[in-house]
């Protein structure tokens, strides 16, 4: 016999041996590929309830500031009448007819009120 020929059963061991760490490979590229995806399902999740407390926090602001808004008497609502700066907000008050105003507050910026309101007045 001759050491140096390898027998079918030997050649059949080694490309076993071969596949197995192909699989092995495979198996770990795939575990790699759904990790990175959780990773980025996670991240984006994560952004969406940032975004979702901002916006909370935004409109517990605004609220607060028209609050206030409507708590002032007739004779400020006529002075504060357009558009001002309240801080980061910007606040629209209308006065469509004699004793109706309309409320709107907005971020600079914003393309749209972030609340709206109306108000009527009887004192006038």
């Amino acid at each position: 016999m001759n050491p140096t020929r390898v027998t079918a059963g030997a050649r059949g061991s080694r490309r076993r041996r071969g596949t197995i760490v192909l699989e092995i490979l495979l198996s770990l590229a795939l575990l790699a590929l759904f990790g990175l995806l959780m990773l980025q399902t996670l991240t984006d999740a994560y952004r969406g309830m940032q975004g979702a407390h901002a916006a909370e926090l935004d409109f517990l602001q605004a609220t607060a500031l028209l609050d206030a808004a409507l708590l002032w008497s007739t004779a400020d609502l006529n002075r504060r009448l357009g558009e001002r700066r309240q801080g980061p907000w910007l606040m629209q008050i209308d006065r469509p007819r004699i004793g109706l105003y309309h409320f709107s507050i907005r971020r600079e910026g914003a393309s749209h009120a972030l609340l709206r309101t109306s108000l009527r007045r009887r004192d006038e």
